[in-house]
């Protein structure tokens, strides 16, 4: 009797070979509640209403259809991918702080961004309007030819000029 025990515990243990694991669900930390205006503002970079803002933009968009499978909601989206570009690290460091794995951060942080940028021609305005002048005042700045614009800590990828003067239009992160 005991063999077939054996024999049987044996069998589940061979079924069970490359099964799949049972579910684990995280608590998930409402943040926004949790922490005070200066301490929200210290790890995200924004004010909560700031914040709020933000969400009634992009909320619409980062609703999903159902809450099945434990949903994030649309805060905790944005906060994922606040602290992510806050923090400039590796996404385990995000995804532990919100009780996610790090490939759900890392789509959740692709897909706001996405949205985010959706938003970029009701913030980023290119100045159509004496553009010529805009340009002489750059260059009489900082000796850049033919700039128009500039955007603060933001690093623009351009196809060097060539010639003498290339260097002149490298940055210090090359």
């Amino acid at each position: 009797m005991n063999n077939i025990h054996n024999i049987i515990e044996f069998i589940d243990d061979v079924n069970n070979i490359g099964g799949r694991r049972p579910q684990v669900y995280k608590d998930r930390p409402n943040l926004y509640e949790i922490l005070t205006d200066e301490e929200f503002k210290y790890r995200f970079r924004l004010s909560k209403s700031c914040v709020d803002y933000l969400l009634s933009l992009l909320e619409g968009k980062l609703k999903t259809a159902t809450d099945r499978n434990m949903t994030m909601s649309p805060m905790n989206k944005v906060l994922i991918t606040l602290r992510f570009y806050a923090l400039g690290t590796m996404l385990i460091s995000v995804a532990d702080m919100f009780g996610v794995s790090i490939s759900c951060a890392s789509k959740t942080i692709r897909d706001v961004s996405y949205v985010i940028a959706e938003l970029s021609s009701i913030f980023i305005q290119i100045p159509v309007h004496n553009i010529k002048d805009t340009k002489m005042k750059m260059y009489e700045i900082a000796r850049f030819p033919l700039v128009f614009g500039a955007i603060d800590c933001t690093h623009v990828r351009i196809q060097s000029p060539g010639g003498h003067d290339s260097e002149m239009f490298r940055n210090r992160k090359g």
